[in-house]
């Protein structure tokens, strides 16, 4: 740890942890911007606490970097024994207490370090091993860390969202518009969801396509234009789903 604790000195940062791990100085130098997830990329470590409102071991990690950015909300809502986690009461996604260590919460913790990426551009750098940490830090000391051997947990935690016969939508952020046959748009959506995908209602820098059905909505269309999301058809969606298989 001795370089990163000598460049950091040269950077300014006052470094006083005698601990010699990544952890330790990060947690000491950048506490205000330090956000620990527990150990979801391989083992959810949960209190009993945990499965009661306000459900911290899903919601704090989230509820961190929205303080971080100032301008958004954190909210939830319970269903059963799935809770619907949003910002900005746009859903980021679902967590089933039923089965918490399930696809649907590395989904979750997928998003929330997505949503990082999109509001702190290349300032994000995850890392750890039983306990995950996700720090905000400058660009510069991020493109220092990975040149000089500090693994960013964030690249595999995308590419760990690859796509399967399964779950051929897994990873991708969808919104639907328009009329869909005989199936009602929700019904859609839902199918959507059991095959990975994550749905949301409004188009955001996020979103990875814009699905449209019959007569699409003109105010969906021209956001898709102005955020760059990708606009593709039912034929479109229906390749999605078969390019896994």
């Amino acid at each position: 740890m001795r370089p990163l604790k000598r460049y950091l000195e040269q950077q300014g940062y006052a470094v006083t942890t005698t601990e010699p791990s990544v952890y330790a100085i990060m947690e000491q130098v950048f506490a205000d911007r330090s956000i620990i997830f527990g150990g979801f990329l391989d083992d959810l470590y949960l209190e009993d606490e945990d499965y009661e409102r306000p459900y911290p071991a899903f919601t704090k990690p989230l509820k961190m970097i929205c303080t971080l950015k100032g301008d958004a909300k954190l909210s939830y809502a319970r269903h059963g024994e799935r809770v619907s986690i949003k910002v900005n009461d746009e859903r980021i996604g679902v967590v089933d207490l039923d089965y918490p260590e399930g696809p649907e919460t590395a989904a979750y913790f997928t998003a929330v370090v997505r949503l990082a990426q999109v509001w702190f551009a290349e300032q994000v750098f995850l890392y750890g091993d039983e306990m995950t940490q996700l720090c905000i830090l400058p660009k510069e000391l991020v493109v220092w860390l990975e040149a000089n051997g500090f693994e960013n947990l964030a690249h595999r935690l995308v590419a760990d969202t690859q796509r399967s016969a399964d779950y051929p939508l897994r990873g991708l952020v969808l919104v639907f518009t328009g009329t869909f046959g005989d199936m009602k748009r929700h019904s859609v959506e839902f199918e959507a969801e059991v095959l990975g995908a994550r749905v949301q209602q409004v188009l955001t820098r996020l979103t990875d396509y814009l699905i449209c059905g019959n007569k699409p909505g003109a105010s969906k269309l021209a956001k898709a234009e102005e955020l760059g999301v990708t606009v593709i058809d039912t034929d479109g969606y229906q390749a999605l789903v078969s390019q896994a298989e």
